[in-house]
C-alpha cells in the first residue's frame, strides 16, 4: 500500500515538475522575443531623437566652427558621453571628418559612408534613415544607426551628415543579462514548488 502511495506521489510530482518546466520555457521564449524587440525599438527611438538634437547643434556651431575642427570634435564627444551613442560627422560628400572617439587618429576619419546610405537620407520623407549596417564599410561590424542631414543654419542647404551608432553587442549583452535573470528566477520557482510538494 505504501509503495503504491509513493509511486502515485512520484508520478504526480514528475507531472507537476514537467508542467512547470514547460510553462517556464514557453514563457521565457515569449518574454525573450518581446523584450528584445522592445529594447531595439527603445534604442531606435532614442537614436532618432538624439540625432535631431546633434544635427541642430552641429548646424548652429558650424557658423563659427569648422566641421573637422577641434571644438566640434570636443562637442561631439561631450554629447556622446551624455547620450551613450557613438557620433560621426561627415561632410556633404559623405566623408567622415569628425567623430566622438577620444582617439585623435581614429579609424573613422577619412572614410566615406556608402552612397546608398547618403542617397537614402537625401530622399527620405522623414529626413533621416534608421537601419542596421556598417555604413558602407565605415564600421567594423553591423550596428544600429540613424543618419540625418545637417542643414546650414541660415540658408537650409545640406552641409553634412550626422550618424549616431549603437553597437548591437550592447543590445545582445542586455538581452543575455535578462535571460540569465529569468533562468535564475524560474529555477527558484521550480525548486520552491518541489519543496512545497515534499512538505505536503
Amino acid at each position: 500500500m505504501m509503495r503504491n502511495v509513493k509511486s502515485l506521489y512520484l508520478r504526480n510530482l514528475i507531472s507537476v515538475m514537467a508542467i512547470l518546466l514547460v510553462s517556464q520555457i514557453m514563457l521565457a521564449i515569449v518574454f525573450s522575443v518581446f523584450c528584445y524587440n522592445y529594447m531595439i525599438k527603445d534604442k531606435r527611438d532614442s537614436l532618432e531623437s538624439t540625432a535631431g538634437e546633434v544635427s541642430r547643434m552641429v548646424s548652429a556651431y558650424s557658423m563659427s566652427w569648422e566641421l573637422n575642427g577641434l571644438n566640434m570634435r570636443m562637442a561631439l564627444s561631450s554629447f556622446s558621453d551624455t547620450s551613450g551613442f557613438d557620433i560621426m560627422l561627415c561632410d556633404s560628400s559623405g566623408r567622415c571628418v569628425s567623430c566622438s572617439d577620444k582617439i585623435v587618429n581614429c579609424q573613422h576619419i577619412g572614410r566615406y559612408v556608402g552612397k546608398t546610405v547618403i542617397g537614402a537620407i537625401d530622399t527620405s520623407s522623414e529626413g533621416m534613415v534608421s537601419s542596421k549596417g556598417d555604413l558602407g564599410g565605415v564600421l567594423e561590424k553591423k550596428s544600429y544607426f540613424v543618419g540625418q542631414p545637417v542643414k546650414d543654419f541660415l540658408y537650409g542647404n545640406t552641409i553634412g551628415y550626422v550618424f549616431l551608432v549603437v553597437n548591437s553587442r550592447v543590445l545582445n549583452n542586455m538581452w543575455q543579462e535578462f535571460i540569465f535573470l529569468y533562468i535564475m528566477v524560474s529555477a527558484f520557482v521550480v525548486m520552491f514548488a518541489f519543496a512545497v510538494t515534499r512538505i505536503v
